[in-house]
């Protein structure tokens, strides 16, 4: 065993304090471990580049992410402690880890009940409007991002995870410091997910990228969360039998089709489908301008009685031990875009 996978095997210590304990998962951009901070004593998840000395676009866009997370401070969002280099050469990002399932396990279930449903939203909203009045836009907004924790009885928590697609439409970060170039609201090639994607997300149409762009993605989010399915599907089957997603006409329907109305369960109030169609307007002007107008509409339409109460999807009954290990993946892993030219 080489030096350096001693490094990343359990027991390994990186950047001088992070001692591994497991691999959590790996993309295109690189890999994540959990780590037991030895200074602290505190469970964090470490992201690094994976191949150090490729093209340097990976290395851009993970500079983007730790410029985005050193500027936010919300409950929602997951929280960055650290930055630097690796001994050979790779920078890598330290964050808090979070125990809990993504809401793309949750959905697997079908839809949430309304109470969940108004709480996730909500928390989200909150956590899209701190990072919108910091120049923050994450880009990449999608279920598996969204990490759902309970803690006792009650509302769940949200986490928003993963800024590695971030669009810095303001950067704070004084270049004179370091002499690091000054952050650009670049538009990656490749990035982001279809089925979440905005229309001017797609199109690369950077002047209109904005807070309206999370919006669209946290629309799809929405309506799946009430409906239990996605609002635009595209399948295609193969030769041998097998099914796949059609991105490519997934993507044509989201820039394209007639928004979809979404059937309400009941009990669920009649404007809740007005906010879900004006979330996916096609054309970002015609959805609302800030995560925080939204919320203001979102606070009517509150269920009655204590939020939380139903926990179909999310995790064990109140007063149920859990008959499971509570999953602690973690994922903040992305697919590199190329840099801007």
């Amino acid at each position: 065993m080489s030096s350096q996978e001693r490094l990343l095997s359990p027991g390994g210590l990186l950047g001088g304090r992070y001692e591994v304990v497991r691999e959590l998962g790996r993309g295109g951009m690189g890999l994540v471990y959990a780590c037991v901070d030895r200074v602290t004593g505190a469970r964090v998840a470490l992201k690094r580049v994976e191949r150090p000395g490729r093209a340097s676009g990976e290395t851009f866009w993970f500079h983007q992410e730790a410029r985005a997370l050193a500027s936010l401070e919300h409950p929602a969002i997951v929280r960055a402690r650290d930055f630097g280099v690796l001994e050979d050469g790779s920078p890598y990002l330290v964050m808090d880890l979070i125990p809990g399932r993504s809401l793309q396990l949750a959905l697997e279930g079908g839809a949430l009940s309304w109470s969940e449903t108004w709480s996730i939203v909500d928390q989200v909203l909150g956590a899209l409007s701190h990072a919108h009045a910091r120049g923050v836009i994450h880009g990449d907004l999608k279920p598996q991002n969204l990490i759902i924790q309970h803690v006792g009885v009650g509302e769940p928590r949200v986490h928003v995870l993963d800024f590695g697609l971030a669009f810095l439409l303001r950067d704070r970060h004084d270049p004179r410091l370091d002499g690091a170039p000054t952050a650009t609201v670049a538009m990656p090639s490749g990035g982001g997910t279809p089925g979440f994607m905005a229309p001017e997300q797609i199109r690369r149409a950077v002047p209109h990228v904005g807070p309206p762009t999370d919006l669209y993605a946290l629309g799809c989010i929405f309506y799946q969360m009430l409906t239990g399915r996605p609002p635009y599907v595209a399948l295609k089957t193969h030769a041998d039998g097998s099914v796949v997603n059609d991105e490519d006409e997934l993507l044509r329907l989201h820039k394209k089709a007639p928004v979809p109305v979404p059937t309400l369960a009941p009990g669920v109030p009649a404007d809740v489908a007005r906010i879900a169609v004006r979330l996916l307007s096609k054309r970002p002007w015609r959805r609302y301008d800030y995560a925080a107008d939204v919320r203001r509409e979102w606070e009517r339409v509150r269920p009655i009685g204590p939020v939380g109460e139903a926990r179909r999807g999310l995790g064990e009954p109140a007063g149920h031990a859990p008959t499971t290990a509570p999953d602690t993946r973690v994922d903040v892993l992305s697919v590199a875009p190329p840099p801007p030219t």
